[in-house]
């Protein structure tokens, strides 16, 4: 499904990986465009990931990739 959507035109979903500085993969997270301005994001993540900040930080470029 999320190969599909790379390929739409105009692309209006993406859904990526996130990973640690290390390069160990954490999780992914997405940003779906509903309209202009609006959007849906959400981010999945391993436990052993959760409560460090990784959502937030995953989110905060999701929002600047959406909407700067």
């Amino acid at each position: 499904m999320f190969i599909e959507q790379s390929g739409e035109i105009p692309r209006t979903k993406y859904q990526l990986a996130v990973v640690s500085l290390s390069g160990e993969l954490m999780g992914s997270c997405g940003i779906r465009i509903e309209s202009p301005r609006h959007a849906s994001i959400g981010c999945e993540l391993g436990r052993q990931w959760q409560g460090a900040g990784a959502a937030r930080d995953a989110g905060n470029a999701l929002i600047e990739f959406g909407f700067v």
